[in-house]
């Protein structure tokens, strides 16, 4: 009898372009790794979290705003690298000789991803790109030099087809979700089925070093995991990506992107890294975690219980209800995070087209108010057609709710979504300019409120909401003057130590 051999999997390399210190392990590159090892694929990880670079991290542009409490994660021995990463990452290509290169990027890493792909553009390994920038921004990633093929979408099924059919040796420019450079041209597929989640393996963490798992919260540091338990959100915001996924996929004839994993398999995911790795705090990277039906919700929190791991999640007003705020508590729910973007109705509405009353946002903090948990707001400020007066509608709403700890962020204008392309209409930004960090940079150029006007709102955001009024014209002077936000910030910090 012929002897049956199994099929040797190919060596892939994923890379992680990262800013600074932005140390949460991502869930779907860890995601991608399950599957490519489940197909019996090797990977390995090169990661730019912990290089030096000229950005701010994440934490740090956090801290300077006031709206987090500084750490050091040097305590824990997680130190910058000074190093050249483009060089280290060529030294690990040649070393390990992958068969497959695969980055996901966003807009905020593009360019870094781009960069270390020039840096190895004379090795001739098949380099793909994917990530949500390469999915609504696809022929500008596919016409740069070091890209060879790019990924639409989901890309599970798409990265395992595509490394096994470079394990056989056979022609892959026909998998769905891929554009592919193939003899001059660029062949594009269209996007492939969505996937059931519940099919998906738990997360693979062996392809980071084991400093990635420490993320601060609320001053301290914790192991922490990020889970999605769902794709794809029912709100149809005109600053979010998700519109334009969900947009896709219907065209494709593929029925509605937003979906949730089963109960059964989000508390499979959970229990296999709080055994493996001991993971303290989980933070749900779901766009609404209560999304969920009522019953599915509950089976979740009965099911979630045993666990004891404290979380954060994020959701939207309309959502909140007093038998959800209930599962809330009976699961450890340490905080949580409700979208609100903008006081001011306009914007709020009709800019952001986030289709929220006021009377709704009243309502659902009324409802978290005596809980035990960590209520914050997401403010977004400097979208199209912002001022400095709807900005303080944003302030005094935050007041009039007692809401002390908003999380405010510039508006980012990402490829894909209306209000990016409102604001290439509007000349507030150059079509090929890219997003800066929303927790901290503005790229647009408005007439009636400047980036530098915008930054020094966000600085002292805080200061408005919790100081009284008295100080009001000492803060207007701290958001331009540094030696006078220094001092407030001092009194801040003293005033309000758990922030």
């Amino acid at each position: 009898m012929e002897q049956v051999t199994e099929k040797k999997g190919i060596k892939v390399l994923m890379v992680y372009p990262n800013p600074t210190h932005d140390n949460l392990i991502p869930a779907g590159m860890s995601i991608l790794s399950a599957c490519l090892k489940r197909a019996g694929h090797n990977v390995k990880a090169f990661d730019t979290t912990f290089y030096e670079s000229d950005r701010m991290d994440g934490e740090k542009l956090r801290e300077r705003t006031l709206q987090v409490i500084p750490t050091n994660l040097e305590e824990l021995g997680i130190k910058i690298i000074k190093g050249d990463y483009v060089g280290d990452f060529r030294k690990m290509v040649e070393e390990y000789q992958p068969d497959l290169i695969g980055l996901s990027v966003t807009e905020l890493s593009y360019r870094q991803g781009i960069e270390l792909l020039n840096g190895i553009k004379d090795i001739k390994i098949p380099k793909i790109m994917g990530g949500v920038h390469a999915t609504f921004s696809p022929e500008e990633v596919i016409a740069e030099d070091g890209v060879d093929i790019i990924c639409l979408g989901e890309g599970e099924n798409a990265l395992v087809e595509l490394a096994n059919r470079i394990r056989d040796g056979k022609d892959y420019s026909d998998v769905l979700n891929l554009w592919v450079k193939k003899d001059g041209e660029v062949i594009k597929n269209p996007v492939g089925p969505l996937i059931n989640l519940d099919s998906l393996p738990v997360q693979d963490w062996e392809i980071w070093d084991e400093k990635r798992r420490y993320k601060p919260f609320v001053g301290g540091v914790v192991s922490t995991a990020s889970i999605e338990t769902s794709r794809g959100c029912w709100k149809n915001c005109a600053y979010c990506c998700n519109p334009m996924s969900q947009q896709m996929y219907a065209d494709a004839g593929h029925g509605s992107f937003h979906r949730a994993k089963s109960p059964e398999k989000v508390i499979e995911e959970v229990r296999f890294l709080k055994d493996n790795y001991r993971i303290e705090f989980i933070k749900f990277c779901d766009p609404d975690f209560m999304t969920r039906g009522r019953e599915d919700f509950k089976k979740l929190v009965e099911l979630y219980q045993d666990l004891k791991i404290r979380f954060w999640a994020e959701t939207t007003v309309e959502k909140v209800t007093p038998d959800r705020i209930e599962g809330l508590e009976k699961m450890n729910c340490a905080g949580i995070a409700l979208g609100i973007e903008s006081g001011n109705e306009f914007i709020r509405n009709e800019v952001m087209n986030k289709k929220t009353a006021k009377d709704s946002i009243v309502r659902a903090f009324g409802l978290l108010k005596n809980t035990k948990m960590r209520v914050v707001a997401n403010i977004i400020i400097g979208s199209p057609f912002e001022t400095r007066e709807s900005i303080f509608d944003s302030i005094k709403l935050m007041i009039e709710l007692g809401i002390n700890r908003p999380i405010i962020n510039v508006f980012s204008p990402y490829r894909g979504t209306k209000l990016h392309q409102t604001c290439v209409d509007e000349g507030y930004m150059h079509p090929e300019a890219l997003a800066g960090d929303y927790r901290g940079e503005c790229v647009l150029n408005m007439p009636q409120l400047p980036a530098k006007e915008i930054e020094g709102l966000q600085r002292t955001f805080l200061l408005y909401v919790r100081f009284s009024k008295e100080k009001w014209p000492e803060i207007q002077r701290a958001e331009q003057d540094d030696e006078m936000f220094e001092k407030l910030a001092e009194e801040y910090a003293v005033k309000y130590p758990k922030r």
